[in-house]
């Protein structure tokens, strides 16, 4: 049987001709990228227009779709271009760790590793928003912070053949007004609610004048505020451009239960007429674990509930690895640095740095970050409790995060790292989450729950688990458990 549109779809299509900048709230599953694909189609061959995204993966999956008159180019892209016609005749090259090195060459050495990931996430903060002002960096940030971040932003203007992914998008946005970028009749935009304020700077200047601006998102999709995306994204620009609202909310991909579930959070969402009933139930911890099945998600909030739930099914001679290669490199360069030789050494480093920087965000007011501290803490420890050298630990770090999934193993994977993927069934780490405390909290249920097609189980907490939820106190000692054999599993490499 043909495709055949929905009324929902068709409206959106045919707003295409018109000349008011177009806003759809495309929720979870409901075809965005076939609408997307029906859009660009009906877009007047003799116009030009570009197709914005965020990387090269969903790049490559628009450029398979999209008809030969649309220019698809992702943020970075766009940057890129920009920056290299800036920079003439210098050749570019791209160096991820340029705002690394700036910061080491501005820091004393004495305080380099106890503040470099602090002013690294505010670096990246300040030049996703293009601010640099000592008012509008957020926050009760000590004052030699903020002269740091002043004077490495400063650097980073410079010109230089060298440039990171932060400045392809950031340069290009802070001198917007004196350089060329291309010009379209139609811009498309998707994933609007991720995009930061020097992303929409370059988007804003690809337009021509009375240029159509079409943007497709989903508002409790945002869960990307620690990258310097706004909340209020898509709220902001629908007054700013007095852009027409309409909605893509029928969803394709969950059954009747999980959309119920799901309406918890957006009360518009429905199924499709011809959506199965499905299951949505909760379960005990340990029953989850032994019912998950090869070609499951299972999805937390954090990070370190999922490496104690892989070492146990690892253990059980299990198929399983967790989503996020970066992360775990995150965690190894932690580990190196600590300069630990033996796991006690590890274990007591980790806990003393857990506590410093619970203490620095809490001094000015970011619980988000202390809490990150207790995750990434509490995963090396999970770790280490089944290690006994330094070198095992970082082997296993390297085997248990990986970027490329196989669908023959279980798949374990915080929300963010499953965004924009889908699975049969899906055990959700329900204790991990904080839906009412609202905003972007809630948002990230709502995602979770919506990577389930058929089955969704909400998984309670072992007894150990439960009490840990607001109680971030680290104990003083972490003894060290009997070991478990997860050395001898063997872990598919990809």
């Amino acid at each position: 049987m043909a495709f055949q549109p929905s009324e929902q779809q068709l409206a959106i299509c045919a707003h295409a001709k018109k000349s008011r900048p177009l806003m759809v709230i495309a929720r979870a599953g409901t075809g965005k990228s076939s609408t997307l694909e029906m859009l660009a189609r009906a877009i007047p061959k003799e116009q030009t227009v570009l197709a914005c995204c965020f990387n090269k993966d969903i790049r490559a999956e628009l450029e398979r779709r999209m008809p030969q008159h649309v220019k698809v180019k992702s943020f970075n892209q766009m940057g890129f271009a920009a920056l290299s016609e800036m920079r003439k005749p210098m050749r570019l090259s791209v160096d991820a760790n340029k705002q690394r090195q700036i910061l080491r060459d501005i820091v004393p050495k004495d305080l380099r590793d106890s503040v470099e990931g602090p002013l690294l996430r505010l670096l990246a903060m300040c030049m996703a928003r293009v601010i640099e002002s000592p008012e509008d960096i957020e926050g009760a940030t000590p004052q030699r912070m903020v002269a740091w971040v002043q004077d490495a932003l400063y650097i980073t203007r410079q010109p230089s053949s060298v440039v990171s992914y932060d400045d392809q998008v950031y340069i290009p946005a802070y001198y917007i007004r004196t350089i060329k970028m291309p010009k379209f009749d139609h811009v498309l935009v998707d994933e609007y609610q991720d995009v930061n304020p020097a992303q929409k700077i370059l988007i804003q200047a690809s337009l021509k004048p009375g240029g159509k601006l079409t943007m497709v998102g989903d508002p409790a999709q945002a869960i990307y505020a620690f990258r310097g995306a706004m909340a209020s994204a898509m709220e902001t620009t629908c007054k700013e451009l007095n852009a027409e609202v309409l909605p893509l909310n029928c969803t394709y991909r969950c059954a009747r239960k999980i959309v119920e579930e799901a309406k918890r959070y957006v009360p518009d969402y429905h199924a499709a007429p011809n959506a199965p009933e499905g299951i949505v139930d909760a379960v005990d911890y340990e029953d989850a674990l032994e019912k998950v099945r090869e070609g499951d998600f299972i999805v937390s909030r954090t990070n370190a509930p999922l490496v104690a739930a892989c070492l146990s099914l690892m253990a059980k001679r299990r198929k399983a690895v967790i989503r996020g290669k970066d992360v775990g490199t995150g965690l190894a360069k932690l580990v190196t640095q600590s300069k630990a030789q033996t796991i006690p050494d590890l274990v007591e480093w980790w806990n003393t740095w857990r506590d410093r920087e619970v203490r620095r965000a809490l001094a000015v007011d970011k619980p988000n970050r202390a809490e990150e501290a207790h995750d990434k803490a509490n995963a090396v420890l999970s770790l280490a409790e089944h290690c006994d050298t330094v070198g095992e630990l970082l082997k296993l770090l390297e085997d248990l995060f990986k970027d490329n999934t196989p669908s023959n193993n279980i798949v374990l994977t915080s929300t963010h790292k499953a965004k924009g993927l889908e699975a049969d069934r899906v055990w959700m780490f329900n204790w991990t989450y904080r839906p009412h405390k609202g905003g972007e909290e809630a948002n990230l249920a709502y995602v979770a729950i919506t990577r389930a097609k058929k089955e969704l189980y909400l998984v309670n907490p072992r007894p150990a688990d439960a009490p840990k939820a607001e109680n971030k106190t680290p104990p003083e000692e972490t003894p060290k458990p009997k070991k478990v054999p997860v050395r001898s599993v063997s872990v598919r490499r990809v």
